[in-house]
């Protein structure tokens, strides 16, 4: 498929409106439990963890963020006891992260309010339960294309 320039423009335009829309929505929403977006996604790892601990550097992998980006995500998030922090016992130059009970806690609180604002925007478009899991689909699949890790 090729798409003439204006459509490459609107598609980017579209795109970006959307994620703008939806980024304030949550932001807002997570605020209010002390939490930013990206905090909030980590949290959600660490807690759908099945072992408790994850590596530092798997975080960073799937949430594509800089290591550095990680680690002060991390501080954010241990300074208000919602993860604690080791050296893994396989390497001690590994640091390994899982989320306390306080965490899971606001995690779950956050959660809530989170779902009804994606909710309450998805109503808002008028997206219907068929067109929702579409757009779910069309979305995983340009970001596992796009997705690249970054350094």
């Amino acid at each position: 498929m090729n798409l003439s320039d204006e459509q490459a423009v609107d598609l980017f335009h579209q795109l970006q409106s959307a994620s703008r829309v939806l980024n304030i929505a949550v932001t807002d929403s997570l605020t209010r439990f002390g939490l930013l977006p990206r905090e909030f996604e980590v949290l959600r790892m660490l807690a759908d963890c099945p072992d408790g601990w994850m590596r530092t550097g798997d975080l960073v992998t799937a949430a594509t963020t800089t290591i550095s980006g990680m680690s002060r995500l991390v501080d954010r998030l241990s300074a208000q006891e919602l993860v604690a922090r080791r050296n893994s016992t396989e390497d001690r130059r590994v640091q390994e992260v899982k989320i306390t009970e306080v965490g899971r806690e606001r995690f779950a609180r956050a959660r809530e309010a989170h779902h009804h604002v994606v909710n309450q925007l998805l109503r808002k478009a008028g997206l219907d339960t068929a067109n929702t899991h579409h757009l779910i689909w069309l979305l995983a699949h340009l970001g596992r294309v796009t997705r690249q890790p970054r350094t």
